[in-house]
């Protein structure tokens, strides 16, 4: 069973279009593991059965939630603060009570195999490095986007988070995405 940490109050819509999609996906993969965090003012149950409420009486996803099928595969956690799009992220590492800190230290602990986070870059790449660390002799992280328009799709690396890249960067860049995209697709 894979264990993936996710932040519910990351992202576009969040929390409640990412707890449809946490739904959505542990519906249909029965080896998945999710471990959500999120800020105490929200109601879980209340956006559980909005999401219920919102599809066709037959789908299967409402039959899903409705049985409490998802029950014994989501653990939420309930935290005092959370890092917005807006917010600042520098030393948001200091809080431990902040649903992006509870995450990262769940990896690093290996309470959970990997992060799923769709909120402020800036925080999530700060919060990869200083509380994970990076892969040896690697200089500074980037981010991978895969675009699935073609079969097999494209990576593009380095979609966001570096703004002053060094010669070296884009070869260690160019390494990893190409050695990644080899063990997916070779």
């Amino acid at each position: 069973m894979v264990r993936i940490g996710i932040d519910l109050m990351g992202g576009d819509n969040a929390p409640l279009a990412i707890l449809e999609g946490i739904l959505n996906t542990i519906m249909i993969n029965k080896d998945i593991q999710i471990v959500a965090t999120y800020h105490n003012s929200v109601d879980i149950y209340s956006l559980i059965k909005e999401i219920h409420n919102f599809y066709p009486r037959r789908s299967k996803i409402r039959n899903f939630i409705r049985k409490g099928l998802w029950k014994d595969r989501i653990n939420f956690i309930s935290c005092s603060s959370y890092i917005s799009m807006e917010d600042k992220f520098f030393n948001f590492l200091k809080d431990e009570d902040n649903t992006l800190t509870k995450i990262f230290t769940f990896l690093k602990n290996g309470q959970i195999d990997a992060v799923v986070y769709a909120g402020n870059t800036g925080a999530f790449l700060e919060g990869s490095v200083l509380k994970i660390g990076r892969i040896n002799n690697v200089k500074r992280p980037a981010l991978l986007t895969i675009l699935p328009f073609s079969n097999p799709p494209l990576f593009l690396i380095d979609s966001g988070a570096n703004s002053e890249c060094k010669p070296d960067y884009l070869l260690q860049f160019a390494i990893m995405s190409s050695t990644y995209y080899k063990i997916l697709f070779s």
